[in-house]
C-alpha cells in the first residue's frame, strides 16, 4: 500500500474565489483574483477537509473508462472520499466511447448534481461535455487528464513533464553523462500523456546530456507487460550498446526488463518507468536492474479531486490548475513510499 503524499499538493496558478456552485471558466480565460492571496494559502491546492461534513450534497464521477487498474483505482477513491466526507457519488463509465461521455454528463445534470468531476482517460478533448455543461451552474472539476479546451472550475492531476525531466536527469546522474538511451512509447502516436512524456523527455536530454544518444523503436509498447517485452526484444537486436531505458509506465519497463534478462544483458543496462506500481516497488526494493519510477497516485489524485470539489461547495479560495507531485521512487527511498 502506497502511503498518502497528500500535503505535498503544489499550484501552477493563482488561488480563486469560489463564485458559487457553477460559473465554469474558459480553458483559455485567466482566472480572476479577489485581493492578494495570502501566501500561506499556496501551501496545498485542494485544503483538507477531514473535519468537515459536506452532508446535502451530490457530485457525479463521469469515468471516459474504468478498462485499466489506474483507472478503476481513481474512481474507487473518489467514491471513497466522497463517502468519509458525507457527499453522495453517481459514477458513471463510458466504457471509452467520447460519446457516452458527454451523454453520462448529461444524465448527472438531469439528476441533479451539485458538482461533476470528470476522469477523462486518454482523451485530447471532449466537447459534448463541454457543450453539455456550457450554460450550466454545476461545478465541473476534472482529475487527472485536463481536456486542451473547455469549460471547468479546476483541475488536478499529475505533472508529466516534471516527471519526465526528473527521470532523464536520474538517468544521466546514474550513467555519469554517457552511453545510449532508449525509449519504450506506450503509444498511439496522439495518446496525450505519451506526448508529453516523450516531448519533455527528449527536451531534457537535448539540452543537458549532450554526450549521451537517444533511441527509439518503430514499435509502441501499447502500455502493457508483453509490449514491452516486444518493442525491447526489437531494441536488443538493433543496439548492443545500451546503458539505459525509460518506459512510459513500469508495465512495459517490466516487460523489456525480462527481455533484458532472457537476452542475457541483464548487467549492462538500468530501467526507469512511470507509475509506482506494487511490482516497480518489489523490482526496486529487491536492487534489480529496474532502477527508478515515478509514483503516479490515483488514491492521492481521486482524494485530492472529491476534496477540490467540497473546497468549492463550502465558497473557499481553490486552485484552479494544480499537480499533486510524482516523486521519483529509487532504492535510496523507496521504503518512504511504501507501507
Amino acid at each position: 500500500m502506497l502511503r498518502s503524499t497528500r500535503t505535498l499538493v503544489s499550484l501552477t496558478s493563482v488561488t480563486v474565489i469560489a463564485l458559487g456552485l457553477g460559473g465554469c471558466q474558459a480553458a483559455d480565460q485567466p482566472a480572476e483574483t479577489a485581493g492578494s492571496p495570502d501566501p500561506a494559502s499556496l501551501s496545498s491546492a485542494a485544503p483538507s477537509v477531514d473535519a468537515f461534513q459536506a452532508d446535502g450534497f451530490t457530485i457525479g464521477i463521469a469515468n471516459y473508462s474504468l478498462a485499466t487498474p489506474y483507472l478503476a483505482a481513481l474512481n474507487t477513491a473518489m467514491e471513497d472520499r466522497a463517502a468519509e466526507v458525507g457527499v453522495t457519488a453517481i459514477s458513471t463509465d463510458a466504457g471509452g466511447d467520447p460519446a457516452q461521455l458527454a451523454a453520462d454528463v448529461t444524465d448527472l445534470l438531469a439528476q441533479e448534481v451539485d458538482g461533476i468531476i470528470v476522469s477523462g482517460g486518454d482523451l485530447v478533448n471532449a466537447p459534448g461535455v463541454s457543450l453539455a455543461m456550457k450554460d450550466s451552474q454545476v461545478s465541473l472539476v476534472f482529475v487527472d487528464r485536463l481536456f486542451d479546451s473547455g469549460f471547468y472550475n479546476a483541475w488536478i492531476g499529475p505533472d508529466y513533464s516534471t516527471i519526465a525531466w526528473d527521470s532523464c536527469d536520474y538517468i544521466g546522474s546514474a550513467l555519469g553523462g554517457r552511453g545510449k538511451v532508449a525509449t519504450i512509447k506506450g503509444g498511439p502516436a496522439s495518446h496525450p500523456i505519451g506526448l508529453l512524456l516523450a516531448e519533455s523527455f527528449g527536451e531534457c536530454f537535448a539540452q543537458t546530456l549532450p554526450e549521451m544518444s537517444l533511441v527509439e523503436s518503430g514499435e509502441l509498447g501499447d502500455w502493457t507487460e508483453a509490449g514491452g517485452e516486444r518493442v525491447m526484444n526489437s531494441l536488443l537486436a538493433e543496439h548492443g550498446d545500451l546503458v539505459a531505458v525509460f518506459c512510459q509506465n513500469d508495465a512495459m519497463c517490466l516487460g523489456a526488463q525480462k527481455a533484458a534478462a532472457d537476452a542475457g544483458r541483464t548487467d549492462e543496462m538500468i530501467f526507469v518507468g512511470v507509475g509506482g506500481t506494487p511490482e516497480a516497488f518489489e523490482a526496486i526494493m529487491a536492487g534489480s536492474n529496474f532502477n527508478a519510477t515515478s509514483l503516479v497516485d490515483p488514491d492521492e489524485i481521486g482524494e485530492q479531486g472529491v476534496n477540490l470539489m467540497v473546497t468549492i461547495f463550502r465558497r473557499e479560495d481553490f486552485a484552479r490548475n494544480s499537480f499533486v507531485p510524482s516523486p521519483l521512487v529509487r532504492p535510496g527511498n523507496a521504503a518512504e513510499y511504501q507501507e
